[in-house]
């Protein structure tokens, strides 16, 4: 299919340890990527943090990257959601900056290779991950947009994974882009 990178959540340690489910996770990712001979690449989604689920924090994002050691086939996808479920503020646009360059010190913006651009509706912090349509939520349309707009983040695709039909889908992704 072509299909440059597939996303995916990095897993959950089970109450084995945080450590311990990165590794293992490293382990089995860095097999896949070696046995599959294809050139199709990992983007690790950072999660919100729900039970034992890993990679709610960038250290631990930059962590299993370093584990997996393919850095040309491995990297990235932010979701904005799962952020703001997770600790990471991004209910304005100088918090959302503050994130951005944290993200970048810890793990490096030029590994993103795709936003999930989704609203929460459930606070930051709560590590609850319930998405809402852009403005309808506890981050805001005006942050979301402008996370869209970030020059660093210029031509990295960004998705809409938020409730209801594809029509819905297209009116969200319309207005982050303000058209």
């Amino acid at each position: 299919l072509s299909i440059p990178w597939v996303v995916l959540h990095p897993g959950a340690h089970l109450g084995r340890g945080e450590r311990t489910g990165l590794v293992k996770v490293a382990r089995e990712l860095r097999a896949a990527l070696d046995e599959s001979g294809m050139e199709t690449g990992i983007l690790l989604e950072n999660t919100a943090g729900q039970g034992t689920s890993l990679c709610y924090s960038f250290e631990q994002i930059a962590s299993l990257l370093e584990l997996i050691d393919r850095d040309e086939r491995t990297g990235i996808c932010l979701d904005t959601a799962h952020a703001f479920a997770a600790g990471y503020d991004l209910s304005d646009v100088a918090a959302c900056e503050n994130v951005l360059l944290d993200l970048d010190s810890v793990a490096g913006l030029d590994r993103v290779r795709a936003i999930h651009l989704n609203d929460s509706r459930t606070p930051l912090g709560s590590r609850v991950d319930r998405h809402a349509h852009p403005g309808e939520g506890m981050i805001g349309l005006a942050s979301l947009s402008w996370i869209c707009r970030y020059p660093r983040l210029s031509g990295v695709p960004g998705l809409v994974e938020t409730p209801g039909t594809d029509k819905d889908r297209m009116r969200d992704a319309r207005l982050l882009m303000g058209t």
